[in-house]
């Protein structure tokens, strides 16, 4: 039989957990928490229902993402396979929710994020998709120095849901990227003075 897909959203309501096993492989897992509402037409406002909690497994590279990117309070939307699992501890028994994670991703509706690619290289009896390596912070894309752009130009601290600061060591960070950047620019200038030569992207 097939397995159930479904989309999440809710908040991470524990710490991410990161687990590296003898063999490699790795996991990071958390309980995500779903509340539906409903609005009181009569008092005007909206009314929580009831929570539902489901744990989630985030494997191989989403694991490592997981671990670095998530933390306890974020609301996050999540693509995966679900399915119910029956336990037993002393006397007592049940069956809770799991999702096998596929993707997983901030829900943008609460606040703002920023991205960092992974350089991936596969080698021989390595899982595909194994982060071997972390672009360094003067590789930002386009996009993702929008994004800070836009935090530092609002002038005071930005936190997400979790209370975490946005920026937090991003900042010097960047600037040492814009420092670096100029200073790029300004050699590629040297190098063309007496030649005649027009850098590239001006014209004469």
């Amino acid at each position: 039989m097939n397995d159930i897909q479904v989309v999440l959203r809710g908040n991470i309501a524990s710490d991410p957990r990161f687990v590296r096993f003898d063999d490699g492989n790795c996991v990071t897992s958390f309980r995500l928490a779903s509340t539906s509402s409903w609005f009181d037409r009569e008092h005007n406002t909206w009314v929580d229902r009831r929570t539902t909690y489901v744990s989630v497994n985030c494997r191989r590279a989403l694991a490592t993402s997981a671990e670095q990117s998530l933390h306890k309070g974020h609301p996050v939307v999540i693509t995966g396979r679900l399915w119910e699992r029956a336990w037993t501890k002393d006397d007592r028994s049940g069956r809770t929710l799991e999702v096998e994670a596929e993707t997983v991703g901030h829900d943008l509706t609460f606040g703002i994020s920023a991205f960092t690619r992974f350089t991936r290289e596969r080698h021989a009896g390595e899982p595909v998709g194994t982060p071997r390596e972390v672009r360094g912070a003067d590789e930002r894309d386009p996009d993702t120095a929008a994004v800070y752009g836009a935090v530092r130009e609002i002038g005071e601290p930005v936190t997400d849901v979790s209370g975490l600061t946005v920026l937090d060591d991003d900042t010097t960070v960047a600037a040492d990227g814009a420092e670096r950047e100029t200073e790029r620019e300004t050699e590629a200038k040297r190098e063309t003075a007496g030649t005649g030569k027009v850098p590239a992207g001006r014209a004469r």
